[in-house]
């Protein structure tokens, strides 16, 4: 049996695809990535460099029937691969790089059904940061990065697979590893406008009206400037460095006293992620 196939599904993505290509082609084979096309009309699917290109009707975004589609989707390539990762376009899976040389080496190593990802936002840092260079890796001319609980997704599994919507939790109990997903989405200020001008016009078929993939062009350049200005910390980034295990524990703890809503603890959970984190050397180019 074939060791790992990743996935991802896209609509109009110039931008983070070329991207994502490059990294998971480089840990598995481009034969071993799967895209699903909801509808590209840009060309940015026109050639995916040798990955499994699988095409489906353009229709509104419904991030229920998304996460259902991919569940059963994933669930299926199971029959031919020990592990499935999905992640969204702009989501890069590293495992430590102090024990594993490859997210390849992490999955042949891995015996967990499921594993929840140590979810990192990078964070775009305009006063500080140049603009950014396409022919060179991401992490690194990026160098911040905040905790997020709504991040912490349960993206590479070894058994059928049931994702909530967003596809942060699953019918998968919740287990943290050595395994960090870097989240790229406002890892450049201007690309994340021109992104948000697409999500704003598109039609959706679920989700508030006020998702943050619709606000306005201001409402997300300041809360892009507002990380920016929260305090920085150097940090060993290790899974059990303090600013990352707090949250981890915290976890742990809300899903022992609630075992009926782990799904829910990502939201609202009032728990604050006030700083930003540099990314050590460690992690630099692997994006």
């Amino acid at each position: 049996m074939n060791q790992c196939a990743v996935v991802t599904m896209v609509y109009n993505e110039p931008a983070f695809l070329p991207h994502w290509i490059r990294y998971y082609s480089k840990q598995f084979g481009a034969d071993h990535c799967y895209i699903v096309d909801h509808g590209s009309d840009d060309g940015s699917t026109r050639d995916v460099d040798g990955t499994n290109l699988v095409r489906i009707p353009r229709s509104p975004m419904h991030d229920k029937k998304r996460a259902n589609f991919i569940s059963q989707f994933c669930t299926s390539l199971l029959e031919w691969y020990e592990t499935v990762i999905y992640t969204d376009v702009d989501e890069f899976l590293i495992p430590e790089p102090d024990r594993y040389s490859s997210l390849a080496e992490y999955c042949a190593n891995n015996q967990s059904e499921s594993v929840n990802a140590i979810g990192l936002n990078i964070i775009h840092v305009p006063d500080l940061e140049q603009d950014l260079d396409t022919t060179r890796p991401m992490i690194g001319q990026r160098q911040w990065v905040r905790f997020s609980f709504a991040m912490c997704k349960p993206l590479l599994v070894r058994s059928p697979t049931k994702w909530t919507p967003g596809f942060h939790s699953s019918n998968h109990p919740i287990r943290f590893d050595q395994l960090f997903l870097f989240h790229a989405r406002n890892f450049d200020l201007p690309t994340s406008l021109k992104r948000l001008e697409k999500t704003r016009a598109m039609p959706w078929g679920d989700g508030p009206p006020d998702h943050y993939q619709r606000w306005t062009a201001d409402q997300h350049e300041q809360i892009v400037r507002a990380q920016a200005g929260l305090p920085k910390l150097r940090t060993s980034l290790h899974a059990d460095a303090p600013h990352i295990k707090k949250h981890l524990d915290w976890i742990e703890s809300f899903v022992k006293q609630h075992p009926d809503q782990k799904d829910l603890f990502y939201y609202n959970n009032g728990v604050r992620c006030d700083e930003l984190l540099l990314i050590p050397d460690r992690f630099h180019g692997y994006v």
